[in-house]
């Protein structure tokens, strides 16, 4: 699962259930259908690019299907193209 740090308070709904609020300034653990489009929509970037925020944890409820996490992110990958 990809880290990233939160530029600008979002919410997710993972797999359109449970729905996760990420604050400014966060350093998160996410999905990769998260991150995906976070990033896309200017939301978050990686971890490790430079952008300093402040470590939070997430809940252990989050259970993946990763072909539905796969398929997720071909999807969005195709839409990004597609711009």
């Amino acid at each position: 699962m990809p880290t990233i740090t939160v530029k600008e308070t979002f919410k997710f709904a993972e797999r359109g259930v449970d729905i996760f609020e990420y604050k400014q300034g966060e350093i998160v653990e996410v999905s990769d259908e998260c991150a995906a489009v976070a990033k896309i929509e200017g939301w978050a970037v990686d971890a490790d690019s430079g952008v300093k925020g402040t470590k939070k944890t997430r809940p252990a409820t989050d259970i993946v299907d990763e072909a539905f996490v796969k398929q997720e992110a071909d999807l969005i990958a195709g839409l990004a193209d597609s711009q």
